[in-house]
């Protein structure tokens, strides 16, 4: 998976900016831009969802469009919220991706026409679904790898599989956690399992946990080596 952790990951940080989609990976944009459409306004994220048609009416059997000055005042209100979303995507991409969906009339053509540029169809997102479960479900926490570290790991392959459409409740994704970690911490996972509710302890509970424990095997270790030291230029000295 592509880096996140680089300037682009700020350059939309803005409650009333899109999220700029510039060497971004699409699921981690798509999922920002999902939320500000709908803090937005949510009835914009409704139109991406359900799509957007000009008022019409019909007349002899035969459905026509209205002129401007016939709309409704909630007709006027819809086209805006559409004028919005497409406002809100031209300012998001880039030039390449912009000449794709420039002549786009709709939200939702956009965002339909961006998934399935970079996920694919419905058959190469199931693929791609696949190997996102393969790798959750044997992911492991690396030799010498910090919970954080971890973490961050489990993060991405967890937002990859919401943008897909596969949501993990809490649980599921707190027992995964404790049975990724090595054995170094079977008492912590034991000490965990037996106090707390594990259907309901947060995964932030879990990770803060996680990290003290570590802190303070890191600090003893620490500690024991400085103590070892300490005896060597001891023993040295009465030599």
């Amino acid at each position: 998976m592509a880096n996140i952790g680089n300037r682009n990951t700020t350059e939309g940080y803005s409650i009333t900016r899109p999220p700029l989609f510039d060497n971004l990976p699409f699921d981690f944009w798509k999922t920002r831009m999902s939320t500000f459409l709908q803090s937005t306004d949510y009835r914009m994220w409704m139109l991406i969802q359900e799509g957007y048609s000009p008022p019409s009416r019909e007349i002899n059997g035969i459905k026509t469009e209205v002129a401007f000055t016939e709309w409704t005042f909630d007709e006027r209100d819809l086209a805006q919220l559409n004028a919005k979303c497409l406002n809100c995507f031209f300012c998001a991409l880039k030039s390449e991706d912009y000449m794709r969906v420039s002549t786009c009339k709709t939200g939702k053509e956009i965002w339909d026409k961006l998934c399935i540029t970079y996920e694919g169809t419905n058959e190469v997102k199931q693929t791609r679904l696949n190997f996102l479960l393969h790798d959750y479900e044997l992911f492991r926490m690396k030799p010498h790898e910090s919970i954080s570290v971890m973490y961050t790991r489990f993060t991405q392959i967890v937002t990859s599989l919401h943008a897909l459409g596969k949501e993990l409740l809490n649980y599921e994704k707190v027992n995964k956690i404790l049975r990724c970690l090595p054995s170094s911490y079977d008492a912590k996972i034991t000490a965990i399992s037996e106090s707390k509710d594990l259907n309901t302890y947060s995964i932030d509970n879990l990770l803060g946990s996680l990290i003290a424990y570590e802190q303070g095997v890191n600090q003893r270790n620490l500690d024991a080596g400085e103590k070892k030291k300490e005896k060597t230029i001891a023993l040295r000295a009465h030599k």
